[in-house]
């Protein structure tokens, strides 16, 4: 009897021991997809510009990525006159990505993109405005986030 009641009274000192949150975590490793995202910082920016354009190229430029940290550009909406191009086309770090409008006869534009602008890199935006009148606005803005540069 005292050897079954020895060894009840160890089983359970074990199975209290296993089961303590801190030997649970020493005990497994956390899987590296169980590990959060760094940090990222809601981004957002309106720019805009009126035509005339030089050589019917309107650029728009938006503010540079904060040094040591990257700019992912994920959503692109724009106020365009209908007698502008149907295009956005988001650049400046070495790709273009082309946002479209839905119909040639809105005057708005929303796409979700994704593009990545590095440190110090400023996102553009060029539409074609053509022979539009004098004055119509252009005004794009670019959403996103910005993260530490991997």
């Amino acid at each position: 009897m005292h050897t079954l009641k020895t060894d009840l009274s160890i089983a359970l000192a074990l199975m209290a021991l296993s089961t303590s949150p801190a030997a649970a975590q020493t005990a497994r490793a956390t899987p590296e997809w169980a590990t959060l995202p760094a940090p990222q910082v809601p981004y957002i920016s309106t720019q805009g510009t009126n035509t005339p354009c030089y050589n019917s190229q309107c650029i728009v430029t938006f503010p540079a990525a904060p040094a040591g940290k990257r700019l992912v550009v994920t959503s692109v909406t724009a106020q365009l006159s209908a007698a502008i191009s149907d295009v956005v086309l988001l650049e400046g770090n070495g790709f273009e990505v082309f946002a479209t409008k839905s119909s040639p006869y809105s005057n708005f534009l929303t796409a979700n993109v994704l593009d990545y602008f590095g440190p110090g890199v400023a996102p553009t935006a060029r539409v074609y405005s053509g022979s539009a009148p004098s004055s119509l606005s252009i005004i794009v803005t670019i959403a996103g986030y910005t993260e530490a540069q991997p």
